[in-house]
């Protein structure tokens, strides 16, 4: 019995983790939009729907505000590096128009070979 138990326990381990960091692989990802999987795509009009989030809290799940306060934290990160990623983006364009004289001949040579 304490074997059964052992791998029992060992699962439900496993379990716990794949609920509590699964985000570990995706907060990396690029968000996208599913248009088939929006909610005003999927649902008739006047029809009921609920937030999985507000479900469990008026049940008692006790993590709500963690989650917003980490959804806030996730959101702001994400604004600085967008805004980091624009000014790169600003300065890429800024050079590649300082040297378009000097990368003629270059893109010539490029376009020649198919590229």
């Amino acid at each position: 019995m304490g074997e059964a138990s052992s791998g029992s326990l060992d699962m439900i381990v496993d379990a716990i983790n794949q609920v509590l960091y699964w985000t570990l692989d995706y907060d990396k990802q690029k968000r996208v939009v599913v248009p088939a999987a929006l909610r005003v795509m999927r649902l008739k009009p006047g029809r009921k729907f609920t937030v999985v989030g507000e479900l469990a809290n008026s049940v008692g799940w006790k993590h709500k505000e963690l989650l917003g306060r980490l959804e806030a934290k996730r959101k702001a990160e994400g604004k600085e590096f967008y805004e980091a990623k624009k000014a790169k983006m600003a300065l890429r364009e800024k050079a590649e128009q300082e040297c378009a004289g000097e990368l003629a001949k270059v893109n010539e040579v490029l376009e020649a070979a198919g590229y």
